[in-house]
């Protein structure tokens, strides 16, 4: 029983040391692949991108869900594995019908496995302010704060979230946060913090640099 017990250790760190690299290889080629979508939406008219030029970048992007889905196969314990694959599925939102969900259920599989696991709940949040259910995005990411106090990424989608809500006040409340969970030392991120809350506080958006995907 000891030596059963010893190779099945041995065998469950070598599906994570794979796992690891299927993820790492499937991380880069989004990247890959969003270099080569922001070429193509960086011209004139990005309304009309040439198939011949998005091709490369879908092709990417399957092998990276390819890649995931071995990843959760060889590691299927892993809960970091399964978030993983979320990611892959997150970055393809907008792509196809339902792809959302898929994510969704790749981050839900991930808390099964650790529930604890605060990242899952805001990339849930995530899922759910991409496709414009600020609702349940808030849901989420005050779970995720619930999880870990010390988590500032729920925090900066919050501001999003209020301010899109007109919730000046509690915009304003986040940003303070935020500003005391930075460094000190950061002063570039201070800076932007409280311009952020200056523009808020007198009724003006926040800005393109601010309000945008992290």
């Amino acid at each position: 029983i000891g030596d059963l017990k010893a190779r099945q250790k041995e065998f469950t760190a070598a599906g994570e040391k794979a796992a690891g690299w299927l993820m790492q290889t499937a991380n880069n080629k989004i990247e890959e692949a969003r270099l080569i979508l922001g070429k193509i939406t960086s011209k004139s008219d990005p309304s009309k991108p040439v198939n011949d030029e998005m091709n490369p970048a879908m092709k990417l992007m399957q092998d990276a869900i390819s890649l995931a889905m071995v990843a959760t196969e060889v590691a299927p314990e892993n809960a970091g594995v399964w978030h993983l694959r979320g990611d892959v599925y997150y970055e393809l939102i907008g792509a196809g019908e339902g792809v959302d969900g898929w994510a969704l259920k790749m981050y839900e599989k991930a808390l099964e496995l650790d529930a604890d696991y605060a990242p899952s709940w805001n990339d849930i949040g995530r899922v759910y302010l991409k496709t414009d259910n600020l609702a349940k995005a808030k849901e989420a990411f005050d779970k995720a704060i619930a999880l870990d106090g010390d988590y500032i990424d729920p925090h900066y989608y919050l501001v999003l979230i209020n301010e899109r809500e007109g919730n000046d006040d509690d915009t304003v409340a986040e940003l303070e946060k935020l500003s005391a969970m930075v460094n000190v030392y950061d002063t570039k991120a201070q800076n932007n913090i409280k311009e952020a809350i200056l523009r808020v506080r007198g009724g003006k958006p926040l800005s393109s640099d601010f309000n945008s995907e992290k």
